[in-house]
């Protein structure tokens, strides 16, 4: 690695923050002398008081600082103690292992020293005490002890533990009330290992205190560093590390850089100060420079290498990978193979199931009839209301649903065989809707579940003459609602119908049509070529054709979601039959299948979040036409699903008025929406006591000042007269008994009954 300032830049910022992670012991330091003041509090200090008070505190510090290996108390009267922890070291010179020790002097000025074993766990002294050689330097003569009593902020050195031991410790010592010094030593190993940790870039690093201690040796060949009074002198040295010269002298006070040539080799030296645990230090970081030439044929040399290595993992990647194709080609070509006549022999069952089914259909069939027939027989001579004609009825019903049955199985066999065709006729997709949905309200107001259709944005009414399969397309809606009835214990049901919105895609494929075949005939020269354009050009752009998109929408238990992709099989039910709702799980099967044929999609719609129930939407391609004018229909037939006939609509919408009063939140939001769409203002009243106020406030605001009470206008007279939900006496003489016949309606589950009172009341208000 050569010299770079990149590499420079990251190994002085790597340098500095290390050194920042070993700077709290001076602040460490200070916190203990300051809980040791408030320990003493002016207690006279002799060793006693040092083991009650002073040795617990001093085993917390060294149980809880980090990187500690002694903590030591010198008084001024010289007794001392000192815990040790031998966490980086051996004490194999006392023969105590690896554990925690403390070395004390328990009298004033005797010189007597003593080891002794200390619990890891409690801090408590146990063992024999063992007499050893005393160290003069942690007595209050020394240097270091006179430093830490003059400064305020304390004082960090380098040096030995008073355990005997010669491993370097690095001290931060603060004095306590001038009754004391205290000190925290951390092992220098500790120091070497965090910056043998980092990542110079490959360059040689030496670190050593301002007076010339050394931290952590370099590691360049044949060279050594000397620092003294931040003096940096580097000497070179022969194999046995005499030194044989100096190669350079310079001062480092601060950042600077500087170029040597040690043993034939340049070299860049970069050295800076920094503190240690407090102590001043410098450091020396050594990166070889190479020549501008030099340089580029290892650039070049480099390259090469890697450019070599590339093409050669590339081409064992290659090989490897070519084999490992080969290989699946060939498993997935016999596993083709094996599913081909897997596949073969399934078809086969398939249709030796489908004829035997067949066979037994028609067997099964021709005996129901029997039945069915003797039933009948049997029925005429039993006595009506009797024991037996109720049990020959109960089987005639089993017996005809028996017959649904293979009917609906054999519908499924139809559809897998592809036998199943479409009987076109002409017929009006509204009025068709509306029979479906009036076929099943009574069944579902039984349950309290109203059932309504929602003419959406009526659409509908403009296209409603269309040619297609009647009886799939109501086979379709009554399976998709009578599942809605099932399933619906409350709320609603709501039929949507609309004519859906021609596509982007489709556009793109119509507009581009004319030109993707006035060139093609360049390079082609059979028109044959294009008919599968074509069949798609006329199925997208047939003028005759339209889609509508039908909507069943439910409030009741709804699909979860992960069941959804199932709900389509055929044998397969959502719910479990605990619930009481059993069948035979073939009816969306078909119906999809018969949407299919039909040339639509069916799927289930997300609801919107607190909504309950399930929606389902498909859509069905159609023909229109337009049929005579003797066929033509009322265009406001989707009012007829709620029960209301109204009046022929008035030349001029803008400004009339409409009071509803109708059962049922859903059925009333439709509604208003219909009205509302045709430029009428409607007004909506819940209660039947609100309908004849409501009636007065908005007859006082229209300016009605020239009707009449004792007579009626006749234009608003033939309108009313010639109303199909008008007859002579449809406009009642009291208007409080036609409130009460509507509060009596209101009980039952008549709508036009409710509706047509309703509009009688209108009717009444508004002609006086």
């Amino acid at each position: 690695m050569f010299f770079s300032h990149e590499a420079l830049s990251k190994s002085n910022f790597s340098i500095h923050s290390t050194a920042k992670l070993l700077s709290p012991l001076n602040p460490s330091t200070i916190k203990l002398a300051r809980s040791l003041s408030s320990s003493l509090n002016g207690t006279e200090l002799d060793f006693s008081t040092i083991q009650t008070t002073v040795a617990p505190t001093l085993f917390l510090a060294l149980s809880t600082i980090a990187h500690i290996s002694q903590v030591t108390f010198v008084g001024m009267d010289d007794l001392l103690f000192s815990l040790h922890n031998s966490e980086y070291r051996e004490w194999g010179r006392f023969g105590l292992g690896s554990q925690t020790t403390v070395v004390f002097s328990n009298t004033t000025s005797s010189g007597n020293w003593y080891t002794q074993p200390v619990n890891r766990d409690t801090g408590m002294l146990y063992g024999v005490a063992v007499n050893i050689d005393s160290n003069s330097m942690f007595t209050p003569n020394a240097s270091w002890f006179q430093q830490a009593l003059n400064n305020t902020s304390g004082y960090s050195w380098l040096g030995t533990g008073c355990d005997g031991a010669q491993n370097s410790l690095f001290f931060s010592s603060v004095a306590v009330d001038g009754r004391g010094v205290v000190s925290l030593g951390m092992q220098a190993q500790v120091v070497v290992d965090h910056f043998n940790a980092v990542d110079f870039h490959d360059g040689y690093f030496h670190l050593a205190t301002s007076d010339g201690q050394v931290i952590v040796q370099s590691k360049l060949p044949k060279t050594q560093f000397q620092i003294s009074n931040n003096m940096v002198t580097v000497q070179a040295v022969n194999l046995h590390g005499v030194v044989i010269g100096v190669v350079d002298r310079f001062l480092c006070n601060q950042s600077s850089s500087h170029l040597l040539k040690i043993n034939g080799i340049k070299y860049t030296v970069y050295c800076d100060t920094l503190k240690i645990v407090g102590i001043p230090s410098v450091y020396v970081l050594t990166y070889p420079t190479f020549n501008g030439l030099l340089h580029k044929v290892y650039i070049y040399r480099a390259l090469l290498g890697l450019l070599l290595f590339i093409i050669l993992i590339s081409l064992c990647f290659f090989i490897f990978w070519i084999i490992r194709a080969a290989n699946r080609e060939m498993i997935l070509c016999a596993r083709i193979i094996k599913q081909e006549g897997a596949t073969r022999q399934a078809e086969r069952k398939s249709m030796n199931k489908t004829k035997a089914f067949s066979r037994a259909n028609h067997d099964v069939r021709a005996s129901l009839a029997a039945i069915t027939g003797l039933i009948e027989l049997c029925h005429q001579d039993a006595k009506p209301e009797s024991e037996l004609a109720i049990n020959l009825g109960q089987m005639d019903t089993c017996t005809k649903d028996l017959i649904g049955i293979l009917n609906t199985v054999l519908d499924i066999s139809k559809i897998e065989a592809g036998k199943v065709q479409l009987e076109v006729e002409e017929f009006n997709l509204a009025q068709l809707l509306e029979d479906v949905v009036d076929m099943f309200y009574p069944i579902a107001i039984k349950k309290d579940v109203d059932t309504l259709l929602d003419p959406c944005d009526n659409s509908l009414a403009k296209t409603c003459h269309v040619r297609g399969d009647r009886g799939k397309l109501k086979q379709i809606l009554c399976n998709l609602i009578s599942n809605a009835v099932k399933f619906t214990s409350e709320g609603h049901i709501t039929v949507r119908a609309m004519v859906a919105k021609t596509s982007y895609e489709n556009s793109i494929i119509a507009s581009n049509r004319s030109r993707m075949l006035k060139w093609p005939w360049w390079f082609y020269k059979r028109e044959e070529d294009f008919n599968d354009l074509n069949v798609l050009h006329r199925a997208e752009k047939d003028p005759n054709t339209t889609k509508f998109v039908i909507e069943v929408d439910d409030t009741g238990e709804g699909i979860p979601k992960d069941k959804r992709e199932f709900v389509f099989e055929n044998f397969v039910q959502v719910t479990d039959n605990a619930t009481g709702k059993e069948g035979s799980g073939l009816g969306l099967g078909i119906v999809e299948s018969l949407v299919r044929l039909m040339g639509g999609e069916i799927k289930i719609i997300d609801k919107e979040a607190g909504e309950r129930g399930s929606c389902f939407r498909f859509d069905v391609s159609l023909q229109t036409y337009k049929p005579e004018i003797g066929e033509m229909e009322e265009e406001y037939w989707p009012l007829r699903p709620f029960g209301i006939h109204l009046l022929p609509p008035s030349p001029k919408l803008e400004g009339s008025r409409v009071v509803l009063f109708i059962r049922g939140n859903e059925r009333r939001k439709v509604l208003v929406k219909y009205i509302r769409n045709l430029n009428i203002k409607v007004t909506t009243v819940k209660h039947a006591k609100q309908l004849v106020p409501t009636l007065g406030k908005i007859k006082h605001k229209l300016d009605l000042s020239y009707f009449s009470y004792s007579e009626t206008p006749s234009e608003f007279l033939e309108h009313i007269n010639t109303s199909p939900s008008n007859n002579s006496d449809s406009r009642p003489s009291d208007e409080s008994q036609s409130i009460k016949e509507i509060e009596e309606d209101k009980k039952t589950n008549s709508r036009s009954l409710l509706a047509g009172k309703a509009f009688k009341v209108l009717n009444a208000r508004l002609c006086g």
